[in-house]
């Protein structure tokens, strides 16, 4: 299988159409889950269960490196399951989330327990949320920390 595969299994098993630039976008390279570093996803409206197939793909991307869903249409209820994903992400260090209006302070409670828990995280872009200032010092402080 590929991560192309991966991402049409998961589509199937949701009864929703793929994303064509979203399928793409994925190698085709059978069996090789390390060939992804970077999953640029973004502007691509993906609604919350077409974010939940991107976070099984993460979950197989043993190298992935960076993640990008800028305005994307991320909600509260997809950051919660985002964030189990990627504090156990074992090489994922760069996260853009940027441009999501519906991320509020709960997501960024979310993101904060995430960057703290997953030391590999250098950088994540969340400008254009409706993440309080107060609390995105506090991430700021988290992701620098972790350099």
């Amino acid at each position: 299988f590929s991560l192309r595969d991966v991402y049409k299994f998961h589509c199937d098993k949701m009864a929703m159409r793929e994303i064509s630039g979203v399928r793409d976008s994925l190698p085709t390279t059978p069996d090789d889950f390390s060939c992804a570093i970077e999953l640029d996803l973004s502007s691509m409206v993906l609604g919350d269960r077409g974010c939940y197939i991107i976070l099984e793909l993460v979950r197989v991307c043993i190298k992935l490196e960076v993640l990008r869903l800028s305005n994307c249409g991320l909600t509260n209820d997809i950051a919660g399951l985002m964030c189990q994903v990627i504090s156990e992400h074992p090489t994922l260090q760069n996260i853009d989330v940027s441009d999501n209006l519906f991320m509020t302070a709960v997501s960024g409670e979310k993101l904060l327990t995430a960057c703290r828990s997953n030391k590999n995280i250098v950088s994540m872009e969340f400008d254009g949320t409706n993440i309080p200032s107060d609390l995105a010092r506090k991430l700021n402080n988290a992701v620098a920390s972790n350099v």
